[in-house]
């Protein structure tokens, strides 16, 4: 989704298209993707984020949010057990818990964070920082100067 911000006194537009297929230059102020990319493979999850950055004025600021990978096997055997034990005491029955953690790596594509920077690097973005993160969530966002 994109929004462009107003001006003083003047109206936002907003935009709700895929990042993948955004085809504007130095449009925008602001370009957001929220739980979106994850749904991608490597090459199209590039070519989505260079679309936002290409999409933005100077100055432009990229925000999203996306879940991100863990940095070892065993570190993401852990969280999933996590998820799966609040799953259970939210009331979902054991063929849901699973069914939802076998989408892992085939429904969806989670990256670590250091994949996500080097993304936005390779895009153009100089500067980018994590300013949120809680579990396999992350929130991000990058300035195109």
């Amino acid at each position: 989704m994109c929004l462009s911000l107003p001006k003083r006194n003047r109206q936002c537009e907003y935009y709700c298209i895929g990042s993948e297929n955004i085809n504007y230059e130095e449009e925008f102020d602001l370009v957001t993707a929220i739980q979106s990319h994850h749904y991608f493979d490597k090459a199209t999850r590039g070519k989505a984020v260079y679309n936002c950055f290409k999409s933005l004025k100077y100055k432009g600021m990229f925000i999203f949010f996306e879940n991100t990978a863990l940095n070892s096997e065993i570190g993401k055997e852990i969280m999933l057990k996590h998820l799966e034990s609040f799953e259970f005491n939210v009331g979902r029955n054991a063929e849901e818990v699973k069914s939802h953690s076998r989408r892992y790596n085939r429904e969806f594509f989670s990256i670590t964070i250091s994949e996500h920077f080097e993304i936005l690097h390779n895009s153009g973005f100089q500067v980018y920082e994590l300013f949120w993160h809680s579990y396999m969530q992350s929130g991000f966002y990058a300035i195109k100067l």
